[in-house]
């Protein structure tokens, strides 16, 4: 039997949390132990869902950049955006998907500049598209309370 990864980590904590915590006099420790806890809930949620959440932030950015590559006047960022929509991760282990999400970022970020300094009404919307999507990637982000 092989236990999964996340159900390892939480056990953990909840052994950290629940035994060797309160077993513990100085409270130094104490709260050495609790952050090791904490930490191991969230190794334990970054493991679940963190490839879930890389792998759905790539594919919206690269829906966003050749929505914009449609529209922008910029013929060289038009060639970028499609470029960066085109690149593509070479594996699901979490280096590489955090490598080509920090190359999809750095592409949006000049993105965003670009539409922040265009006065036209498709920029205006599509910064509120860019902007949905910032939202919607922190909300996959956002950590639970994780107690004992």
């Amino acid at each position: 039997m092989r236990p999964p990864v996340d159900f390892v980590l939480q056990e953990g904590k909840q052994t950290l949390l629940t035994q060797i915590l309160p077993a513990i006099e100085s409270s130094h420790f104490q709260g050495s132990i609790y952050v090791i806890g904490i930490l191991l809930a969230y190794a334990a949620l970054e493991y679940e869902r963190g490839a879930d959440i890389r792998v759905t932030d790539n594919a919206e950015l690269r829906a966003l950049f050749l929505a914009a590559a449609e529209r922008v006047a910029d013929v060289a960022l038009a060639i970028r955006l499609r470029q960066a929509a085109a690149i593509r991760e070479a594996s699901l282990r979490m280096s590489e998907l955090d490598r080509v999400n920090d190359l999809l970022k750095s592409q949006f970020i000049e993105l965003h500049e670009h539409v922040e300094a265009c006065s036209t009404d498709w920029a205006l919307d599509f910064e509120r598209r860019m902007l949905d999507f910032l939202a919607s990637s922190l909300a996959r982000r956002a950590l639970p309370g994780i107690g004992t």
